[in-house]
């Protein structure tokens, strides 16, 4: 959806940054990959899917988010989308990733988008964390989001 976002800011978009995220197709539209639809069918109940902390064994999240407080807190405010939002294809603008964009990968399980950041030519960097870094490590993710927006050219201290 952060192409179509920009595209409706217009002039006020400074800067897309991708936080451990797909990367959308430079032109055309972003469909749900095939082994991602089948992942999303196992964790649909009733039409809907089940908060994203479920999807997972208890002891992989335990390791994602140590503090049973947390966990809870956080698993409090997730919500159940509905499946059907993964069969939409969402078209994306012409031109979008030619803006100033940058990637931020924080797992493993997102180095093919790392790369194609790269690909691309976009400011990008990595950190040794999980895909919870942004809410574990907040401090550490907003750092690194600072800094790869001082390389498409802002100010650190804007």
């Amino acid at each position: 959806y952060l192409p179509q976002i920009g595209a409706r800011l217009g002039a006020r978009r400074a800067a897309l940054v991708f936080v451990d995220a797909v990367v959308p197709p430079a032109a055309g539209a972003h469909r749900t990959p095939p082994g991602l639809r089948s992942l999303l069918d196992e964790r649909t109940v009733d039409g809907r899917l089940l908060p994203w902390l479920d999807w997972w064994p208890e002891d992989t999240v335990a390791e994602l988010l140590p503090d049973p407080a947390d966990r809870d807190r956080l698993a409090a405010e997730l919500p159940r989308l509905p499946r059907d939002l993964y069969d939409e294809a969402i078209p994306v603008p012409d031109g979008w990733s030619a803006g100033r964009c940058a990637y931020l990968q924080l797992s493993p399980a997102y180095d093919a988008e790392y790369e194609q950041a790269g690909e691309r030519g976009w400011p990008r960097t990595r950190l040794a964390g999980t895909h919870l870094s942004i809410h574990t490590d907040a401090e550490v993710v907003l750092a690194a989001v600072v800094g790869l927006l001082a390389e498409l050219g802002f100010p650190r201290d804007a």
